[in-house]
Protein backbone atom coordinates (compact mmCIF):
# COMPACT_ATOMS: atom_id res chain seq x y z
CA UNK A 1 0.00 0.00 0.00
CA UNK A 2 2.74 2.48 0.84
CA UNK A 3 3.89 1.54 -2.14
CA UNK A 4 1.35 2.77 -4.54
CA UNK A 5 1.22 6.05 -2.40
CA UNK A 6 4.99 6.35 -3.51
CA UNK A 7 4.50 5.70 -7.12
CA UNK A 8 1.46 7.81 -7.53
CA UNK A 9 3.70 10.63 -5.68
CA UNK A 10 6.40 9.64 -8.16
CA UNK A 11 3.86 10.08 -11.18
CA UNK A 12 2.45 13.41 -9.75
CA UNK A 13 6.40 14.96 -9.51
CA UNK A 14 7.32 13.68 -12.30
CA UNK A 15 3.63 15.54 -13.95
CA UNK A 16 5.04 19.07 -12.03
CA UNK A 17 8.20 19.01 -13.30
CA UNK A 18 7.42 18.12 -16.90
CA UNK A 19 5.27 20.88 -16.29
CA UNK A 20 7.44 23.25 -15.16
CA UNK A 21 10.16 22.36 -18.17
CA UNK A 22 7.43 23.38 -20.50
CA UNK A 23 7.01 26.56 -19.06
CA UNK A 24 10.65 27.34 -18.85
CA UNK A 25 10.81 26.48 -22.47
CA UNK A 26 8.50 28.33 -23.71
CA UNK A 27 9.52 31.28 -21.35
CA UNK A 28 12.95 30.91 -23.03
CA UNK A 29 11.77 30.96 -26.45
CA UNK A 30 9.77 33.98 -26.07
CA UNK A 31 12.47 35.75 -24.69
CA UNK A 32 14.48 34.82 -27.94
CA UNK A 33 12.00 36.50 -29.98
CA UNK A 34 12.35 39.84 -28.08
CA UNK A 35 15.94 39.72 -28.36
CA UNK A 36 15.78 39.17 -31.52
CA UNK A 37 13.54 42.27 -32.62
CA UNK A 38 14.98 44.45 -29.90
CA UNK A 39 18.56 43.71 -31.82
CA UNK A 40 17.22 43.74 -35.03
CA UNK A 41 16.01 47.50 -34.44
CA UNK A 42 18.71 48.62 -33.31
CA UNK A 43 21.04 47.87 -35.77
CA UNK A 44 17.96 49.32 -38.33
CA UNK A 45 18.56 52.18 -36.36
CA UNK A 46 22.48 52.21 -36.23
CA UNK A 47 22.49 52.48 -39.90
CA UNK A 48 20.41 55.27 -40.60
CA UNK A 49 22.67 56.73 -37.44
CA UNK A 50 25.89 55.83 -39.73
CA UNK A 51 24.50 57.72 -43.09
CA UNK A 52 23.37 60.89 -40.62
CA UNK A 53 27.09 60.84 -39.48
CA UNK A 54 28.56 60.05 -42.97
CA UNK A 55 26.64 63.31 -44.43
CA UNK A 56 27.13 65.37 -41.21
CA UNK A 57 31.10 64.80 -42.24
CA UNK A 58 30.54 66.05 -45.51
CA UNK A 59 29.06 69.25 -43.78
CA UNK A 60 31.95 69.65 -41.65
CA UNK A 61 34.83 68.87 -44.42
CA UNK A 62 32.96 71.68 -46.15
CA UNK A 63 32.94 74.07 -43.78
CA UNK A 64 36.60 72.87 -42.83
CA UNK A 65 37.65 73.85 -46.90
CA UNK A 66 35.62 77.17 -46.57
CA UNK A 67 37.53 78.32 -43.58
CA UNK A 68 40.73 77.42 -45.25
CA UNK A 69 39.85 79.47 -47.93
CA UNK A 70 38.50 82.20 -45.51
CA UNK A 71 42.37 82.07 -44.10
CA UNK A 72 44.26 82.09 -47.24
CA UNK A 73 41.77 84.57 -48.25
CA UNK A 74 42.68 86.98 -45.28
CA UNK A 75 46.62 86.14 -45.97
CA UNK A 76 45.92 87.43 -49.25
CA UNK A 77 44.66 90.80 -48.64
CA UNK A 78 41.40 89.54 -50.36
CA UNK A 79 38.07 90.72 -49.08
CA UNK A 80 34.69 88.39 -48.85
CA UNK A 81 32.38 91.68 -49.16
CA UNK A 82 30.79 92.02 -52.64
CA UNK A 83 31.99 94.95 -54.93
CA UNK A 84 29.27 96.58 -56.09
CA UNK A 85 28.85 97.32 -59.64
CA UNK A 86 27.85 101.14 -59.86
CA UNK A 87 24.90 100.37 -62.38
CA UNK A 88 22.06 101.59 -61.33
CA UNK A 89 20.24 99.60 -63.63
CA UNK A 90 19.41 96.31 -61.51
CA UNK A 91 21.95 96.38 -58.65
CA UNK A 92 24.75 93.77 -60.44
CA UNK A 93 27.00 92.32 -58.24
CA UNK A 94 30.73 91.72 -59.27
CA UNK A 95 31.69 88.62 -57.33
CA UNK A 96 35.11 87.60 -56.47
CA UNK A 97 35.83 85.95 -59.73
CA UNK A 98 34.68 89.06 -61.58
CA UNK A 99 31.93 87.47 -63.49
CA UNK A 100 27.71 88.31 -63.36
CA UNK A 101 26.31 86.07 -61.00
CA UNK A 102 22.80 84.62 -61.47
CA UNK A 103 21.13 82.31 -58.75
CA UNK A 104 18.85 79.50 -60.11
CA UNK A 105 16.19 78.15 -58.51
CA UNK A 106 16.99 76.45 -55.21
CA UNK A 107 16.03 72.60 -55.05
CA UNK A 108 15.12 71.07 -51.48
CA UNK A 109 14.90 67.41 -50.51
CA UNK A 110 14.14 65.96 -47.34
CA UNK A 111 15.81 62.01 -46.87
CA UNK A 112 17.44 59.76 -44.74
CA UNK A 113 17.08 62.18 -41.63
CA UNK A 114 18.84 65.35 -43.39
CA UNK A 115 17.46 68.27 -44.93
CA UNK A 116 19.72 69.40 -48.68
CA UNK A 117 19.69 72.11 -50.64
CA UNK A 118 21.23 73.24 -53.31
CA UNK A 119 21.62 76.23 -55.79
CA UNK A 120 23.40 76.57 -59.52
CA UNK A 121 25.16 79.81 -59.78
CA UNK A 122 25.94 80.46 -63.50
CA UNK A 123 28.31 83.44 -64.48
CA UNK A 124 31.33 82.90 -61.97
CA UNK A 125 33.67 80.68 -59.92
CA UNK A 126 34.39 81.84 -56.95
CA UNK A 127 32.21 83.01 -53.83
CA UNK A 128 30.20 82.09 -50.85
CA UNK A 129 26.32 81.07 -50.60
CA UNK A 130 24.08 81.14 -47.56
CA UNK A 131 21.65 79.09 -46.73
CA UNK A 132 18.75 80.39 -44.53
CA UNK A 133 15.45 78.50 -43.56
CA UNK A 134 13.44 80.92 -41.23
CA UNK A 135 10.30 80.73 -39.27
CA UNK A 136 8.36 83.67 -37.51
CA UNK A 137 8.67 82.31 -34.17
CA UNK A 138 12.33 79.89 -33.91
CA UNK A 139 15.63 80.35 -34.41
CA UNK A 140 17.22 80.20 -38.04
CA UNK A 141 19.10 77.59 -39.52
CA UNK A 142 21.83 79.43 -41.07
CA UNK A 143 24.67 77.18 -43.07
CA UNK A 144 27.23 79.26 -45.32
CA UNK A 145 29.06 76.72 -48.04
CA UNK A 146 31.44 77.72 -51.09
CA UNK A 147 30.19 77.56 -54.45
CA UNK A 148 31.56 74.23 -56.11
CA UNK A 149 31.58 73.14 -59.55
CA UNK A 150 28.80 76.26 -60.43
CA UNK A 151 26.57 74.92 -57.71
CA UNK A 152 26.33 75.85 -53.54
CA UNK A 153 25.20 72.72 -51.46
CA UNK A 154 24.27 72.01 -48.23
CA UNK A 155 23.23 68.65 -46.06
CA UNK A 156 21.23 69.97 -42.54
CA UNK A 157 20.39 67.04 -40.21
CA UNK A 158 16.95 67.36 -39.34
CA UNK A 159 17.86 68.18 -35.25
CA UNK A 160 18.60 71.21 -36.35
CA UNK A 161 15.42 72.52 -36.97
CA UNK A 162 13.28 73.55 -33.88
CA UNK A 163 9.99 72.23 -35.76
CA UNK A 164 8.01 70.90 -38.18
CA UNK A 165 6.06 72.54 -40.64
CA UNK A 166 6.75 75.33 -43.10
CA UNK A 167 10.09 77.37 -43.79
CA UNK A 168 10.87 80.12 -45.87
CA UNK A 169 14.79 79.06 -47.58
CA UNK A 170 16.51 81.97 -49.04
CA UNK A 171 19.66 81.19 -50.37
CA UNK A 172 21.99 84.51 -50.89
CA UNK A 173 25.07 84.26 -53.27
CA UNK A 174 27.34 88.09 -53.28
CA UNK A 175 24.27 90.11 -52.34
CA UNK A 176 21.93 88.27 -54.63
CA UNK A 177 19.07 86.02 -53.30
CA UNK A 178 16.75 83.38 -53.93
CA UNK A 179 13.86 82.23 -52.13
CA UNK A 180 11.19 79.09 -51.81
CA UNK A 181 9.23 78.34 -49.18
CA UNK A 182 9.93 74.36 -47.84
CA UNK A 183 7.94 71.97 -46.03
CA UNK A 184 9.92 70.61 -42.57
CA UNK A 185 8.62 66.90 -42.09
Amino acid sequence: MQKNKKLKKGNQNRKVTLKKKVVLIALIGVFMVGAGTAGWLLLRKDNSVQLSQAEQREVEQADSERAKKEAEDARLGLSGDPIKDGDAGGGQVEPPSGGVATLGSPSFEQSGGVVKSSVNVSGVTGGNCEFNFSTEADRPVVKSVPLSGGTCSVVIPEAEFARLGEWQLVVNYEGKSVSKVVQIN
